[in-house]
Formats: structure tokens, sequence, C-alpha cells
């Protein structure tokens, strides 16, 4: 797609065959803004539905903990402590704790 020439095309011709185009076409475009009631209604149907799905979930509270105490002991077993080495990183940056004045 180069000129005559055999030049490099012209930035007017990469920009138009570059430029974004819409996803959808223009017959299933919306022409307004959303309805409230109708976003209102998706809205809280999804958090009915996310809300159920939480509670339906079962609790492993008792085995979360007990792989945790699995973990501890096995890095205290082998002398790890990757916290140390975290807290010794971000102990040399400053920028969290000062605030401009």
């Amino acid at each position: 797609m180069c000129p005559a020439g055999g030049g490099l095309p012209s930035p007017e011709r990469v920009a138009v065959r570059w430029r974004l185009r819409p996803l959808l076409p223009p017959r299933l475009r919306p022409l307004g803004r959303p309805r409230l009631w109708v976003e209102l209604t998706f809205s809280v149907a999804l958090y009915l539905v996310y809300r159920q799905i939480r509670l339906d979930v079962p609790d492993h509270r008792g085995a979360a903990m007990h792989r945790a105490a699995q973990i501890w002991n096995t890095e205290r077993r082998l002398h790890l402590d990757p916290e140390l080495a975290v807290n010794h990183a971000f102990n040399h940056v400053t920028w969290p704790a000062t605030r401009p004045r």
C-alpha cells in the first residue's frame, strides 16, 4: 500500500487505516442514554445473585487456619522469613510516608 513513488504511505492514510471503529454495527448501537430503572434493576439483580453465591459457598475457615499453620511451621523449619525481607525492602522507600509541604 505504498504510493506510486515507492516511499512510505502518507500519515493521513495510516491514520484512517488504524482509527478506532465501533464494535457494534449502527443498527445495534443504542441511540440514547440507558434507562435508569433498567440499570438499577440489573445492578440489584446482579448483587442478589452475588450475595446468594457467597452465602452458598461452604465456610472453610478451619481448613484455611490449618494450612496457614503448616506454611508457617515450614517457614520456621527452613529458617525462611519472607516478611522480614519485604519489610527491609520497603524500609528504604520513603515516598509512602512523606507528604508534600
